[in-house]
């Protein structure tokens, strides 16, 4: 998962570098994301990835 947040924050940058910024703006939304599943994932130890996702969307409301 940590690839996965490092690879966005990249693609991110260089999509700015290009001067859109809108796109800018979903990939980085999409490494925050990622970012706050990785901290779940720490916080709640002996948790596996889908655990986690799925409290991570609870507390959003957000039903998975």
């Amino acid at each position: 998962c940590q690839e996965a947040y490092d690879y966005l924050v990249r693609w991110s940058i260089n999509i700015a570098m290009n001067d859109d910024y809108v796109g800018m703006a979903r990939v980085s939304n999409q490494a925050l994301l990622m970012e706050f599943i990785l901290k779940l994932i720490k916080n709640k130890k002996g948790g596996t990835i889908e655990e986690c996702t799925k409290a991570f969307f609870r507390r959003l409301d957000i039903w998975f």
